[in-house]
C-alpha cells in the first residue's frame, strides 16, 4: 500500500501500550506522548538525483518537488515509490550544508535505479519525507484494549488544532501552484545537417548544437517557454520557444552555451487562456564553451592547437575521417595535444585528409560544441 501524503498537518495513527496508573482515557479524549514519534511532513515527486561521476560511493543530491524542514539535527527519512508502486526505504538523508541550494534539496544515498521526473517525467518515483521528533505530541483516543496484566493499548490519531479543533474542520486540501518547480539541464549536444535552402539550392550544412533539457510541474494545463540565448549585443531579450505547450518537459537546441529559460503558466486549458506571469519562474544555465583559433597539422604525426577559454580546464580531441570518429583523447589544463605516430598507426592512419574535433567538457564529463579545423593534403 502506498501512502501519499497530501499536505503537512499531521494525519499519521500511532498505537502504544501504557500501564494503569492515574486516569485511564475515554474514547474522544486526548493524552499527551512525549516519546520520539516520527513526523512526517509535506510530500511529492523527486524531480532530479545528481550522482558523483568520480565516486559512486559518495552520498548524491536529491532534488524535491517540495521543500522540507529539518529539525535540529539536520537528518530526515525518505520513503519512495518503486516502479511497481510498492513502498521503498526508509533511506537516511541530510540537509544540505550548501547555502547556495533551495529548501527542496537534500543529501542522501539512493539506488541508482529510482525513477525521476528528469528521466522518466510523470513516471518519477512519489516520496514522503519525514524526521524523528522528541515534540510532545497529543493523541485523539479513538481506541483502547486491554494489552495484559495492568497495561492497555491505546490507538488514534495525531490530533491537530488546525484539523480537529472545530466541530466538523477538514484538512484543508493541498493547494500546488500552476507553476511549482522548473530544472533546466545541459543535455550534451546533437548533429545536424540542412539539405537545402528556401530557394531550393543544393547545400549542406552539417555542425552542432547544444542541447538542454526542461522539466517542470504544477497544475497548469499548459506553459508558454520563451529563451533569451545571452547575445547582449542583440538585445533582443525573450524570444518565444512554444506556446500552450500541454507536455512537462522539453528539449531546447542552440548553439548559445550561455541561455536563461522562462516558463510561465496559463490560467485555463485553452488557447484562449491568459497567461499567470505571477506564477513565472526562471532558469538559467551554462554549458561548455566553444574553443575558438583550433588548427591541426602533420601526417604520420599530428599536432593540435587551440586558444585557451578562462575557467575551461578539461578537454577532447576527436579526429574524424569519412565522417566517422577514428580517435578520441581527453586532456586537462593545456591548449595543445600531439597524437603520436604509433596512436595514428593504431587508429587506421595516415589519412590524406581528416578533421580535427576540440570541445570542452563539463564537470560531468559531458563535451560541448566542437571548435575544428579541417587539413586536406597533409604530408610530412
Amino acid at each position: 500500500m502506498w501512502m501519499y501524503c497530501v499536505d503537512s498537518y499531521l494525519r499519521s495513527h500511532v498505537e502504544f501500550t501504557t500501564g494503569l496508573k492515574g486516569l485511564v482515557p475515554l474514547p474522544g479524549e486526548r493524552v499527551l506522548v512525549d516519546v520520539p514519534t516520527v513526523d512526517f511532513q509535506r510530500s511529492g515527486k523527486i524531480m532530479k538525483i545528481e550522482y558523483d561521476s568520480e565516486d559512486s560511493s559518495a552520498l548524491v543530491r536529491i532534488h524535491l518537488s517540495e521543500d522540507v524542514v529539518f529539525d535540529s539535527s539536520g537528518t530526515g527519512i525518505l520513503y519512495i515509490s518503486g516502479e511497481a508502486g510498492e513502498m521503498r526505504g526508509p533511506y537516511t538523508v541530510y540537509e544540505s550544508s550548501d547555502s547556495a541550494d533551495d529548501a527542496n534539496v537534500v543529501i542522501g544515498d539512493l539506488p541508482e535505479d529510482v525513477f525521476t521526473v528528469e528521466t522518466h517525467a510523470e513516471a518519477g518515483a512519489k516520496y514522503i519525507f519525514a524526521h524523528t521528533t522528541t515534540e510532545v505530541k497529543s493523541i485523539l483516543v479513538t481506541k483502547i484494549i486491554p494489552a495484559g496484566v495492568n497495561s492497555i493499548r491505546i490507538s488514534g490519531p495525531f490530533y491537530d488544532e488546525r484539523v480537529y479543533g472545530e466541530p466538523g474542520a477538514v484538512a484543508p486540501a493541498l493547494t500546488m501552484d500552476l507553476l511549482q518547480y522548473l530544472l533546466l539541464d545541459y543535455n550534451g549536444v546533437v548533429s545536424y545537417v540542412d539539405s537545402g535552402d528556401s530557394s531550393g539550392a543544393a547545400i549542406e550544412v552539417a555542425g552542432e548544437l547544444y542541447v538542454y533539457k526542461l522539466v517542470w510541474n504544477g497544475t497548469a494545463d499548459m506553459v508558454k517557454v520563451e529563451v533569451d540565448y545571452g547575445d547582449d549585443s542583440s538585445g533582443i531579450g525573450f524570444i518565444e520557444y512554444d506556446e500552450f505547450l500541454e507536455s512537462s518537459s522539453l528539449l531546447i537546441e542552440t548553439d548559445s552555451n550561455d541561455i536563461t529559460v522562462r516558463v510561465t503558466p496559463y490560467s485555463g486549458d485553452s488557447s484562449g487562456s491568459e497567461l499567470a506571469t505571477e506564477y513565472q519562474m526562471t532558469k538559467s544555465i551554462d554549458a561548455p564553451p566553444t574553443p575558438a583559433g583550433v588548427a591541426a597539422s602533420g601526417y604520420t604525426e599530428i599536432a593540435v592547437s587551440w586558444d585557451l577559454v578562462s575557467g575551461q580546464t578539461d578537454w577532447i580531441v576527436l579526429v574524424y575521417v569519412d565522417d566517422s570518429e577514428v580517435f578520441s583523447a581527453t586532456i586537462s589544463a593545456t591548449d595543445s595535444y600531439t597524437i603520436s605516430s604509433d596512436n595514428v598507426t593504431l587508429s587506421g592512419g595516415p589519412w590524406s585528409n581528416y578533421t580535427v574535433y576540440v570541445a570542452a567538457l563539463d564537470s560531468n564529463g559531458q563535451r560541448g560544441i566542437a571548435g575544428y579545423d579541417v587539413v586536406w593534403g597533409a604530408s610530412d
